[in-house]
């Protein structure tokens, strides 16, 4: 886990990191600061717990109304995670709380929908129709769950692209898809199209994209409960 408040081009700590990390699955995050919110190394992506590691691009609009019943709502466990200040990482902390209730039974994507009908929940008794955007990536390191979701208004969530069978590189600074062994290759979700491939597909709002442990990538719809 690497964290800064820096901008990530200009960060030299990133770049000698990046230069000799290599992983099976990797999260990348790199946003503004929340309108509102410190910018603190306890606000920023990913939120990790365990083998869990947890970002999200979106916000919950007026979240100070529902986020002290949401405190509330969490088992002491998972109450305690929380470091900061961000929406972001109280969602974190009711998925870890969902895991955590069901013993681990749930798989992510399970975790995931109850932590967000939970937060629906709250937002819905404000009786504000508050707009939601919740595009989530979370990963046990193995596996990743990726949801393009938003509710209160008929905006779509923000944008979230898929791209499987090919291995991303970067060669003179320029991002390329190149084909590769089946063993090799990638899948790989993200807010915008890293490269010009016409081969990216739009995930459907209101979608989850599930990657297995062998990067096979299933779209499915992302119901919260």
């Amino acid at each position: 886990q690497f964290r800064a408040i820096t901008p990530a081009w200009s960060n030299l700590n990133l770049q000698h990191l990046a230069r000799v990390t290599t992983s099976g699955c990797m999260l990348a995050h790199v946003r503004a600061a929340s309108t509102g919110m410190a910018v603190t190394e306890t606000n920023t992506h990913p939120f990790v717990h365990g083998r869990h590691a947890f970002m999200h691009n979106g916000e919950i609009e007026r979240f100070v109304d529902i986020k002290r019943p949401l405190l509330d709502s969490l088992s002491q466990r998972a109450y305690r995670l929380v470091e900061g200040t961000t929406d972001s990482e109280h969602v974190f902390a009711l998925f870890v709380d969902e895991l955590e209730r069901s013993q681990q039974q749930l798989n992510m994507v399970e975790a995931l929908e109850r932590a967000v009908g939970r937060a629906l929940r709250l937002v819905d008794a404000t009786g504000t129709n508050t707009r939601t955007d919740l595009n989530i990536a979370v990963s046990n390191g193995e596996e990743a769950v990726v949801c393009r979701f938003a509710s209160g208004s008929p905006a779509p969530p923000p944008s979230l692209h898929l791209h499987v069978g090919k291995l991303y590189a970067c060669e003179d600074r320029r991002p390329r898809l190149l084909d590769a062994p089946d063993a090799r290759c990638a899948a790989i979700v993200a807010s915008e199209p890293l490269t010009e491939d016409a081969s990216w597909m739009t995930v459907p709002p209101n979608h989850a994209v599930v990657i297995d442990r062998d990067r096979t990538a299933n779209v499915r719809p992302f119901q919260p409960h």
